[in-house]
């Protein structure tokens, strides 16, 4: 091999740089770049281009992956999607408010329902088995329906609301299920956070 080898120490995160000095640039910077990746061995090859997987019958502004069932779920326009491993789009749902987002979970089985849910702060929530359509998310006790919802310590919990009976200022309250059981609220399964401030919760994680 002709010359010597310059080791880098920097993975090239800068980006290219074209309005500095060839001199100037710094280890993580290029002065140009092309569409490749490095081989196992060594070489240098283009790098793969993207296909379509599906094309679902309208644009979709949620998006989930589900596991068990095996499913990516989307919502767009006024109905909920099941999308296969093979591309397969399938309505699970129609007849929903427009243009809402939908938050999904993956959380137990039980009574009949699940194992994924579903809410949008608006319609009816909704669970699916992972065959045919979706149905009502029934439950005892007070179903919450917001807008935000993580399935986290063997529990689903809620947020984004806009009414919850025994709240004095819904937007500000979290809400959660029974221990393995999304079908079941308890009265006492819920925390105000500073009520009355005029903030409202904006998301939950995990």
């Amino acid at each position: 091999m002709r010359g010597t080898p310059f080791p880098f120490a920097s993975p090239g995160g800068g980006g290219v740089n074209y309005l500095d000095s060839l001199a100037t640039l710094q280890d993580s910077e290029a002065r140009d770049v092309r569409n490749v990746v490095s081989t196992t061995r060594g070489a240098v090859k283009k790098r793969t281009g993207s296909t379509s997987f599906c094309v679902p019958p309208v644009a979709l502004n949620s998006l989930y992956a589900s596991v068990l069932p095996n499913f990516l779920i989307g919502a767009g326009g006024t109905s909920l999607y099941s999308i296969d491993a093979a591309g397969v789009v399938t309505t699970i749902a129609a007849a929903q408010t427009s243009g809402r987002k939908w938050e999904f979970v993956n959380a137990p089985a039980s009574g009949g329902q699940g194992p994924l849910y579903a809410m949008n702060g608006t319609d009816t929530p909704r669970q699916w088995t992972g065959t045919g359509n979706t149905a009502v998310w029934t439950a005892t006790g007070a179903l919450p329906n917001g807008t935000y919802m993580v399935y986290t310590g063997n529990r689903v919990f809620v947020a984004g609301l806009t009414t919850y009976a025994a709240a004095t200022d819904p937007s500000s309250t979290v809400v959660w299920s029974d221990i393995a059981a999304p079908q079941t609220w308890a009265a006492a399964n819920y925390l105000m956070l500073d009520p009355g401030d005029r903030i409202t919760v904006t998301g939950v994680e995990h």
